[in-house]
């Protein structure tokens, strides 16, 4: 997201946001985070290509996904199985778009 490259980071949720958080739960805690309005939030499907969230139903898809996967890597327990990539809202070439 920076334009030195990607900035990773574990953000911590746990008191911040339910189990299954709304997408505005998530876009409103993200801002804060990354001190950013402009901001996009994603995850990686199945083949690795970023998917934009956009509302409550992308996030359900996201959570069952990740459900289904098992999450991937190793994780503790007490973090979500699912992550969230947040990107600038503009930056549409971290997308995927072949036809």
């Amino acid at each position: 997201m920076t334009p030195q490259g990607v900035d990773t980071r574990d953000v911590c949720v746990e008191e911040d946001i339910s189990i299954q958080p709304s997408y505005k739960e998530l876009l409103a805690r993200m801002r804060d985070v990354f001190k950013v309005d402009d901001i996009a939030l994603n995850y990686r499907d199945h083949e690795g290509d970023l998917v934009r969230l956009l509302d409550d139903e992308d996030v359900h898809l996201m959570v069952r996904e990740a459900k289904a996967l098992g999450g991937g890597a190793k994780r503790p327990v007490n973090q979500f199985l699912w992550q969230l990539h947040v990107t600038l809202a503009s930056d549409y070439s971290v997308y995927n778009i072949e036809a």
